[in-house]
């Protein structure tokens, strides 16, 4: 989820995508289940003499065309790139803070050629510090001081039936009616932080 737009091009690049095939096509999954459940559209940007732009509406559409090989794999897979580093871009700006990219570069630590964790001897943060949790949103609305900002009340399952105040950076990326009463991924145990006034007790991670 903290992939560098340049790690997200080659991971997409070295993807399973084989022409006119949709069994096993991770790509093509990943626009069904995900992109056409946050955004209405999914546009593929294509050169004038390949075609021209393709703009999609639902997604049996675009698997129809990638099918009859009128969508190139190629095509697809920059789009996709496209919409996924939208999704990321508010995630990795949050993880710029010192305290979380310590915390993360722990949980993920970096490999050496042989596949092994390279040790920088600093031990004291362990990954299963990470409090990751699959909440339901009950309630959101817009930030009265932000309007890049949701407010949302989610359910996460607390001993008490307490709801907990998330601040969202996603106002701008999809419309509030498709994020009330779904299931999303917290991390909840971020220290409290106001933002633009609101006290937020977590962050919605996707």
């Amino acid at each position: 989820m903290l992939d560098t737009p340049e790690a997200v091009k080659k991971k997409l690049k070295r993807a399973f995508c084989e022409p006119g095939k949709v069994e096993d096509n991770g790509v093509l999954a990943f626009v069904k289940h995900v992109v056409f459940s946050l955004f209405d559209t999914f546009q593929v940007n294509r050169k004038e003499a390949n075609g021209g732009n393709l703009i999609y509406k639902e997604y049996q559409s675009l698997e129809s065309d990638f099918v009859e090989m009128r969508l190139h794999p190629g095509d697809l897979k920059l789009a996709v790139e496209k919409y996924l580093n939208r999704l990321l871009d508010p995630i990795r700006e949050v993880f710029k803070d010192p305290k979380l990219k310590k915390l993360t570069d722990s949980a993920y630590p970096p490999l050496n050629k042989k596949g092994k964790v390279v040790t920088s001897g600093d031990n004291d943060i362990n990954p299963s510090l990470l409090d990751i949790r699959v909440g339901k949103i009950v309630e959101i609305n817009k930030h009265p001081d932000a309007d890049s900002l949701y407010v949302s009340q989610v359910d996460l399952g607390e001993p008490t039936g307490a709801t907990r105040t998330v601040v969202s950076g996603l106002a701008q990326l999809v419309p509030r009616e498709q994020l009330e009463g779904r299931l999303v991924v917290v991390l909840a145990n971020l220290k409290p932080a106001k933002m633009r006034g609101i006290e937020s007790k977590g962050m919605i991670l996707c």
